[in-house]
């Protein structure tokens, strides 16, 4: 009853008290009550207990915008149905199909790749620099359980990278399973790297109302289309551009939902120098009253280049409701495990299993182990002094024979020297 009673509040709030926050920003103070702060509520209880199971395809493609402007290659998307058979299809090419498990704030993602792995050698981030010798590839299929766990009660990622091989040098059979402060600070899950209907997950509730670390300096709604959407614009400076925001909300459901982000930055003299934006569409109702997205696009475009495409599609998302069963990663006896203390158990079928809800803090190693990445790395560093990863074996063993002769032979002169001094 109480819970009922809170949303019959934020429902009132979200649908018939905006004008408070427009009357209170129009004042000179925040217009962040109280109607940023009920969907912020929102968006994170929607997190949390969302429950889904799906199957997908992913697109991701560099499109040429032709003279379109981003929102014109956007809605073309909406209402196309991508093909990567089709030439004439806008989005062609690096497909990929997977399964995505939400289940109370864990996650589930398993994606391999139609094309091979690829090595990258440009486009990398700005001010990125890779590990001495590292390796790094495009495409790689993986398998990933995230989330905070009731047990440990904070974010914990199992990490399986599927093997896979990029020319005569072999990526991933590897699992690993790390806390945030062994995983360096960074993002533990990859979803949010990809569009999917859990990408509100790289923002947040609360960084969906910010420029990065900054906060904006004006908020309002502004009219809508329709009379169950609500539109949130956002204005501010970050990293000396002008920065604008706009959340449409789909505010019908009990826990209102985005339905679109679109961001864009302009330089003090007005020009646009770049856009994002993130769509949601065809939804469908989930563990009784949360709306999840079956259709993702999220699209940029920097001034004079490509607009950068990834598409989420599901036919199936939120048919099939999810168990905690369906966290759990499978993968075969021979593969590599890091992070933990001791191995999980072999099942009948010969695999052992990992479900991070069932981890305790005791579970997991103190020391990160030799990840992935630095794996290849390491795998790179003999490639690139004229050895493959098959000649190892036996360099090692050589290796193994010389320190052993030198150990005998050091033995059996302290034997003779001792016995000379008798």
């Amino acid at each position: 009853m109480q819970k009922f009673l809170a949303w019959l509040v934020v429902w009132y709030a979200v649908g018939g008290h905006i004008s408070i926050a427009q009357d209170r920003a129009a004042d000179g103070s925040s217009g962040r009550a109280p109607v940023f702060g009920v969907i912020q509520e929102a968006l994170a209880e929607w997190n949390e207990n969302v429950a889904f199971t799906a199957t997908f395809d992913y697109y991701r493609a560099g499109i040429d915008p032709g003279g379109l402007t981003l929102e014109q290659i956007v809605d073309r998307l909406e209402t196309e149905r991508t093909d990567e058979t089709d030439p004439d299809a806008l989005v062609a090419g690096h497909h990929a199909r997977g399964e995505l498990v939400a289940y109370r704030g864990v996650t589930r993602i398993r994606v391999e790749f139609d094309s091979p792995s690829q090595p990258v050698h440009d486009n990398l981030p700005e001010g990125f620099e890779p590990p001495a010798g590292a390796v790094l590839v495009r495409d790689a299929p993986f398998e990933q359980a995230c989330g905070v766990t009731p047990r440990i009660g904070q974010p914990v990622q199992a990490l399986y990278q599927l093997p896979s091989a990029v020319g005569e040098l072999k990526l991933g059979d590897s699992v690993s399973v790390d806390l945030p402060e062994s995983a360096g600070g960074a993002p533990i899950s990859r979803v949010q790297r990809m569009a999917t209907p859990l990408s509100l997950h790289a923002w947040g509730p609360d960084a969906l109302f910010r420029f990065g670390s900054q906060q904006p300096d004006t908020m309002r709604e502004i009219e809508s289309r329709t009379p169950d959407e609500l539109v949130l614009e956002m204005v501010g400076v970050a990293g000396g551009q002008s920065c604008t925001r706009q959340v449409t909300l789909w505010t019908k459901p009990l826990y209102p939902v985005v339905r679109s982000i679109v961001t864009s930055y302009r330089s003090t003299e007005g020009e646009l120098l770049s856009e994002s934006r993130r769509v949601f569409s065809h939804f469908v109702e989930c563990s009784d009253r949360f709306y999840v997205a079956r259709k993702v696009i999220q699209a940029s475009l920097r001034a004079g280049g490509k607009a950068h495409v990834k598409i989420f599609i599901s036919d199936d998302l939120g048919e099939v409701p999810p168990d905690a069963d369906d966290i759990a990663i499978r993968f075969p006896d021979s593969t590599r495990i890091g992070g933990m203390r001791n191995l999980p158990d072999v099942d009948d079928s010969g695999e052992r299993v990992i479900n991070i809800l069932e981890l305790e803090r005791e579970d997991l190693s103190p020391q990160r182990i030799l990840d992935p990445v630095a794996i290849a790395a390491a795998e790179r560093a003999l490639l690139l002094n004229g050895e493959s990863p098959e000649t190892r074996d036996w360099r090692w063993w050589l290796l193994a024979a010389n320190v052993a002769l030198v150990i005998g032979l050091s033995i059996i002169i302290a034997w003779r020297r001792g016995s000379g001094g008798e």
